[in-house]
């Protein structure tokens, strides 16, 4: 072998990368087709190609290359990909796929109105609807998934657990089913099961009617977490710890939102719940762990007032609310020495919870500004809405649920009972047949149905090649 010639697999591997370079560039390919082909003829199969000429053409190729990158021309032309596309496009046009898609799409529907099923017979448990009104609201619900966002079997599950806390009618659980999806859609982070226990909580603490529950509840909360530092799942997380304490120590759902997203903001944690819980329960001389009056507590009013001079009665029987007592409190929080500020933290707070009570106190400017935030959260939930029905999970959500809807459509949920019960019927004769026959009676009894089966019409057929 001439030592001068370049080897026969060094020459291979340039022809091939031209040839791959060419293929994956049709832009260049086109620009530069007179030296690529020139190249690609002189390291051609069985071509001798010195060494000093394969430096030479290894240069020229990756000059192309440079010159094609900062003339914009690397990348396949329109047509190539056009009909790599058609190329793709057949196959999810070919029968094989179509087929295949169609056995999924069978099997899926089935396994779909099974859920359903299951779902609907955990309603009727509960609910006051009746027969016919369950059977509409199978079909209803999807159209209600579609709209808010969340998949079929959910809708009927929110209205299982609305239904257990007596709002049973197809109207209420409907409605109901429709405000917890739309919560969750609006609230990132939030399932429909967290939506819906949070709003029970609220609403059975601030006795909020069905219709109140989007502006009362969900605005509020929504127009909060847009505006301050924490979400609409931390508030409720809060709002699930604290909200019967607070609702009883006479603060409005605004100012238990208002206090709790004032604290969140310093110590980033859902504890802030519990810690407004204890504040409620303290300042009415209740012990936070049994509920019950504790004695520690007795001297509460004099002894807080002998600390900040602020007096927690708006007369003699009555408690002002704690959104009131903080904010007299915060008024002359700076005044006070350090040794006041911790005694009056651990007597309002306890031990465990004084640095949600320093939060709130440092911080209640922004309690106040989520008092105004929520006085003009009129709309903020449907607006919400708006915007995250303009996403695409949002709508891929309405197509998968469309499927769902022709699954309900083609899988009738009383023909498959009928068939499953007739088939039962079946394999119930089979089992009686077999456990008296045994194995080889068995293969016996199948051989005969098998022969059976063949003969079926023969004699007919007989008689009709001989007339």
């Amino acid at each position: 072998m001439n030592a001068d010639l370049a080897k026969d697999s060094v020459v291979a591997s340039l022809h091939s990368r031209v040839e791959d370079f060419m293929s994956k560039n049709g832009k260049a390919a086109k620009y530069f087709s007179a030296e690529l082909n020139k190249i690609l003829n002189e390291t051609a199969q069985g071509a001798e190609v010195s060494k000093t000429k394969l430096l030479q053409l290894e240069q020229s190729f990756s000059n192309i290359g440079v010159t094609a990158r900062n003339a914009g021309k690397l990348g396949k032309t329109f047509f190539q990909t056009l009909r790599e596309g058609m190329s793709s496009f057949s196959y999810w046009t070919s029968s094989t796929f179509l087929v295949m898609k169609a056995i999924q799409s069978v099997k899926g529907g089935l396994s779909t109105v099974k859920a359903l099923d299951t779902a609907l017979v955990d309603l009727k448990k509960t609910t006051t609807m009746t027969n016919s009104e369950l059977e509409d609201f199978y079909y209803s619900s999807n159209k209600v998934a579609k709209q808010m966002g969340v998949t079929t079997e959910e809708i009927i599950n929110q209205a299982s657990a609305w239904s257990r806390l007596g709002y049973g009618s197809a109207e209420a659980a409907t409605k109901m089913a429709k405000l917890s999806s739309q919560f969750a859609l609006i609230s990132p982070g939030m399932d429909v099961d967290k939506a819906t226990s949070g709003l029970v909580s609220i609403m059975k603490a601030y006795d909020v009617s069905v219709d109140d529950v989007l502006e009362k509840i969900e605005s509020k909360v929504n127009i909060i977490g847009n505006n301050l530092a924490l979400s609409n799942d931390n508030i409720v997380s809060m709002l699930q710890d604290s909200v019967s304490a607070m609702a009883e120590g006479r603060n409005t759902l605004e100012q238990t939102i208002a206090l709790e997203s004032a604290a969140y903001e310093i110590v980033q944690d859902n504890s802030v719940g519990n810690g407004f819980k204890t504040v409620s329960l303290r300042l009415r001389g209740l012990n936070e762990e049994t509920q019950e009056l504790d004695d520690s507590l007795k001297t509460i009013k004099g002894d807080l007032y002998d600390l900040t001079g602020v007096s927690i009665m708006e007369d003699a029987d009555t408690y002002k609310s704690t959104y009131q007592i903080l904010k007299e409190i915060s008024e002359v929080w700076n005044s006070l020495t350090d040794k006041t500020r911790a005694e009056a933290l651990e007597l309002m707070f306890g031990k465990l919870r004084s640095n949600v009570g320093a939060a709130v106190l440092k911080n209640f400017s922004a309690a106040e500004k989520a008092m105004d935030l929520m006085a003009d959260s009129a709309g903020s939930a449907d607006r919400e809405l708006e915007v995250v029905t303009q996403s695409i999970e949002y709508k891929l959500n309405r197509l998968s649920e469309t499927s769902t809807s022709v699954a309900q459509n083609l899988f009738k949920r009383s023909d498959m009972k009928t068939v499953v019960d007739g088939l039962t019927s079946v394999m119930n004769v089979i089992d009686s047949l077999t456990s008296k026959l045994g194995l080889f009676g068995s293969i016996g009894l199948g051989a005969g149905l098998f022969t059976g089966w063949k003969n079926v019409g023969r004699p007919r057929m007989f008689g009709l090649y001989c007339s």
